[in-house]
């Protein structure tokens, strides 16, 4: 049975045990095109690369709307 965690407004995040590996969901409730799952691994690398994502989107936003 897979733990849940919310990440707030409809988002969250539940992780379970399979084949000996833990997979990572996240997802919105209510839609299936928004969802991923991560075998525990990768999901550690996502994690480590959330700062340059926000720092990539932050700077895409402000050179397209000055």
């Amino acid at each position: 049975m897979p733990k849940n965690y919310s990440l707030g407004r409809n988002r969250y995040l539940a992780v379970k045990k399979m084949n000996g590996d833990l997979l990572v969901t996240i997802a919105e409730e209510g839609s299936d095109v928004k969802t991923v799952t991560f075998p525990s691994r990768r999901c550690v690398q996502f994690v480590k690369t959330i700062g340059k994502v926000d720092e990539a989107v932050i700077n895409l936003l402000a050179k397209q709307y000055n």
